[in-house]
């Protein structure tokens, strides 16, 4: 499938895929306030909400115990550093998680397009995962202070999804300084060359996670070139052992006919899809009655048995 098409799954259904994985349908709508958010709202949401508890706090036990450490390998117990410190940010420093946000809302309201609300949720974590465990292994192989300061802010992330940004849109143009027109892939380019030169010579008063950086840029292009990250190794759907149930088996003919297969022929089947899917487009999903949502169900579930 090319990329581009997961934006539209009106038009990827009948191709490669039925509709029952789609996202518009896998679940009836639950209207809440968080629910209606985009991923990308709803993290900078909590990225700003744990920045606050920072400041207003009078120690410093979020940045202490959520930050990562470089001592992770001798301390694997602490394990949850490698996601949590991507939600927290220099509580001295107002600049940092502006400048971090501006970017994931900027480079991420695009990508989210892309790949869709859950997706998103799924590779921006898996990229600050990646980017944590990066920092730690090149921390601990250069030797550097393994009980120094540890790595936070959500840089490592937004990083793998900068990148995922430019190897879709390698042409857009970019403001450097407000003024200086750039594509993006020369932005991506500038990044990269900067936390290199960040880690070849760094400043007497550098606090910058160039590791975490370089590791969460390779992640997003590791995604982008070959559709894995670490969310990869984690299964959408439990076993059935873990259920606690065995596959119900169910021999079905094509022309069967009953109360959840209502469709005599194929044609027919297809026919009342695109109707669904025209309702879907014209007034959204939750226009759907239960009886259409069951009717996609069954429609897509014979799809892939024909594949």
């Amino acid at each position: 499938m090319n990329r581009g098409d997961i934006a539209n799954p009106y038009l990827a259904y009948g191709r490669l895929m039925g509709i029952y994985d789609r996202d518009y349908y896998k679940e009836a709508p639950r209207h809440s306030a968080l629910s209606d958010w985009s991923a990308v709202t709803t993290l900078i949401a909590i990225n700003v909400a744990v920045f606050l508890v920072e400041m207003f706090s009078d120690n410093n036990w979020i940045e202490s115990h959520l930050g990562l450490r470089p001592n992770l390998f001798s301390h694997p117990w602490q394990a949850w550093q490698l996601l949590t410190h991507a939600f927290v940010h220099d509580s001295r420093s107002l600049q940092h998680i502006l400048f971090n946000m501006i970017a994931l809302w900027i480079f991420g309201v695009d990508v989210e397009r892309i790949y869709g609300r859950k997706e998103f949720f799924r590779i921006y974590l898996a990229f600050a995962i990646s980017a944590g465990l990066v920092w730690v292994t090149l921390e601990t192989a250069a030797g550097h202070d393994l009980n120094g300061p540890g790595a936070v802010g959500a840089s490592g992330a937004i990083m793998g999804i900068i990148f995922v940004y430019i190897c879709h849109y390698p042409t857009r143009q970019f403001l450097l300084f407000f003024a200086i027109p750039v594509p993006a892939w020369m932005l991506g380019v500038i990044y990269v060359g900067l936390d290199f030169a960040g880690v070849v010579s760094p400043a007497r008063d550098d606090n910058v996670a160039h590791f975490a950086h370089l590791g969460g840029a390779l992640a997003g292009l590791v995604y982008f070139r070959t559709g894995w990250s670490l969310a990869s190794l984690v299964p959408q759907r439990l076993p059935n052992w873990l259920r606690g149930r065995r596959p119900k088996l169910r021999v079905r003919r094509d022309d069967d006919r009953d109360d959840q297969n209502p469709y005599r022929s194929p044609t027919e089947m297809q026919n009342r899809v695109d109707e669904l899917l025209e309702k879907i487009s014209r007034q959204g999903e939750a226009s759907l009655s239960d009886d259409e949502r069951r009717e996609l169900e069954e429609a897509s579930r014979r799809l892939r048995n024909r594949r």
